[in-house]
């Protein structure tokens, strides 16, 4: 499905709207396309759509009713890190504008998003080493978030 309401928060994906309106923050993937659950590394994507699982277990209890599990995810394509990535103010990031290839780290809990980020696409901007062309992101924090 392309949007969904999850921790008071409007997911959008790529396919619902436009692409300024799926890019996510989280602390999920490990850079590379893996995932690490010791490594926290402050992503950014866009949400291209989600997918709900579910797992039928036998329920514990002499009787035959079993619990269903549901879980959602979201596939997610990340940017690359960018060596300037830290040469803007908090909380604005400099990403790449290209993406990681895909792993693991591709399909993502939608429990594990902080937050919907704001875009700006393909800035061109100088940097110590020269010009980059570059993607500026802004987190959209709707609470307080302990990074």
């Amino acid at each position: 499905f392309y949007d969904l309401h999850a921790h008071g928060e409007h997911l959008i994906s790529i396919r619902a709207r436009s692409m300024r309106s799926c890019t996510i923050m989280a602390i999920f993937p490990k850079l590379g396309g893996t995932i690490d659950p010791e490594q926290k590394v402050l992503r950014f994507g866009e949400i291209q759509f989600f997918i709900q699982h579910s797992i039928q277990l036998p329920n514990t209890a002499i009787t035959t009713v079993h619990s269903q599990t549901k879980h959602l995810f979201a596939k997610v394509k990340w940017f690359c890190q960018h060596p300037g990535e830290n040469t803007v103010s908090w909380p604005l990031k400099i990403v790449a504008t290209d993406f990681e290839p895909e792993g693991p780290s591709t399909f993502i809990p939608v429990s594990r998003i902080i937050c919907r980020c704001a875009i700006a696409k393909k800035q061109p901007i100088a940097f110590d080493c020269g010009h980059d062309v570059v993607n500026i992101v802004c987190p959209l924090f709707t609470t307080v978030v302990q990074l």
